[in-house]
């Protein structure tokens, strides 16, 4: 370190302290294939070249096994990002982990991406075979929870409770979520027993039923959820439920996805709820429900119209929303019984994003002049 700054920072060389000046004429030297590791999300592996290649004949994508060995090499697919990037796709049952082994083969037909003349371009070396161990990424995405619990149930009614529609596994599977829960009313055990129950009962395929002799005088319950996907990178959310005593049909409403989401203006957007009653000798009824969908930003009423005729559904189409807007899009469903009406309200948040920008010349992008 030099200057009056030499004492704040440090020098750091990857690959060596050493530095070699090519002449204009000289040949390129040979890439050596660096490393691998997976993409933040963990959806992609991505494999680094010490320098610029001519990526051994191949423009776009390819079936990994021409060039890469590792389980399931002959199914994935593989693409140049750059000249010293291949990304892995993996598909089917390739599933690469952390510390899996990928090999470049010793007839890759890769060489230096050559700048220089023709004649010291004819014979540079290929690549030579390398193993590469998949590390994890220098950061981690988190995954992004979508916990659907009913905002009201009734002491009749069990208690669902679903993940399903969280987003960051990176395509593998989950690890087992880690449940907290906290409750108001009922025994002292109330919020142990029902931690308990999600713990060692929860499935992510579809909505875990908690039983509601468990939420016995119970008034309202937080269900807390931590996930983890292979790498390690967790994400946390919650979501609270109140429990009514009454001897009329509540109607038990949910919506499917992330309380709080961000679409493209350029993108339609649909929510899908379920509702229905519960009686206390556990049968559950889609009858007789009306279902009323609102819209509001900033406070205001917006008219904005669901485009699909299932009342259970809201539909908006593309560019119907304004860009950098949030939208509150709430349900009631109101059960009509035989002395009175009960409803129930829930709602999401969905935040708009500006679409892409794409910039165009006039008159095309070639011209005579």
């Amino acid at each position: 370190s030099v200057g009056s700054a030499g004492d704040e920072y440090s020098v750091v060389y990857a690959n060596g302290a050493s530095v070699r000046v090519l002449d204009t004429q000289d040949a390129p030297l040979t890439p050596q294939l660096l490393s691998a590791a997976f993409t933040s999300d963990g959806a992609v592996v991505l494999l680094q070249f010490s320098s610029p290649t001519d990526k051994g004949g191949y423009s776009s994508s390819f079936v990994c096994g021409l060039l890469l060995s590792f389980e399931g090499s002959g199914s994935a697919v593989c693409e140049w990002q750059d000249a010293s990037t291949i990304a892995i796709y993996p598909a089917g049952r390739v599933v690469l982990q952390l510390n899996s082994v990928v090999t470049l083969s010793g007839s890759n037909n890769i060489r230096a991406l050559c700048t220089v003349s023709t004649s010291v371009c004819t014979n540079l070396d290929t690549v030579p075979a390398a193993n590469v161990v998949v590390a994890a990424p220098a950061t981690r995405t988190a995954p992004v929870l979508a916990l659907v619990v009913p905002s009201v149930i009734s002491a009749c009614s069990p208690l669902s409770v679903d993940l399903s529609g969280s987003t960051g596994s990176g395509g593998r599977a989950w690890v087992a979520p880690v449940f907290s829960v906290t409750t108001s009313g009922g025994s002292g055990g109330s919020s142990g027993s029902i931690e308990a129950y999600l713990n060692h009962n929860f499935t992510m395929q579809s909505p875990t039923i908690v039983p509601n002799s468990l939420l016995h005088g119970v008034s309202s319950v937080v269900v807390s959820a931590k996930l983890c996907n292979f790498l390690g990178a967790c994400g946390t959310g919650s979501a609270s439920v109140s429990v009514v005593s009454s001897t009329n049909a509540i109607p038990v409403v949910s919506i499917a996805g992330q309380n709080v989401r961000t679409v493209s203006v350029s993108n339609s957007v649909l929510l899908t709820s379920t509702a229905y009653t519960a009686s206390c000798n556990g049968t559950k009824s889609s009858k007789n429900l009306q279902y009323v969908w609102s819209v509001m930003s900033n406070s205001m009423v917006v008219p904005i119209k669901s485009d699909t005729a299932d009342v259970s559904k809201f539909r908006v189409a593309p560019y119907s929303l304004q860009p950098l807007h949030t939208y509150t899009f709430s349900l009631t469903v109101s059960s009509s019984g035989s002395s009175s009406t009960t409803s129930t309200t829930t709602s999401v948040v969905v935040n708009v994003a500006q679409s892409a920008l794409i910039a165009q010349i006039k008159g095309g992008t070639t011209q005579t002049l």
